[in-house]
């Protein structure tokens, strides 16, 4: 389980039970980020560019981006 802290453009991922930092993901390029949530190993992350992107919370790694409907 995982908790997310969002700090201007950045979000960080800590462990739930330990409280140790996991990842870090630097949205900057997308205008920042508006709300993060986690599930499982995975975290969304709605950004300023009106995009989701999902990330494996292990490997870092961007596993799909999703364009939201502009209406």
């Amino acid at each position: 389980m995982y908790v997310t802290k969002i700090q201007k453009k950045v979000l960080e991922l800590y462990d739930a039970e330990t409280g140790a930092l996991k990842r870090i993901i630097n949205c900057a390029i997308w205008d920042g980020l508006t709300r993060a949530d986690t599930e499982g190993n995975l975290v969304s992350i709605v950004c300023g560019d009106r995009r989701t992107r999902v990330y494996d919370i292990q490997t870092g790694a961007l596993k799909t981006t999703i364009q939201r409907n502009p209406y």
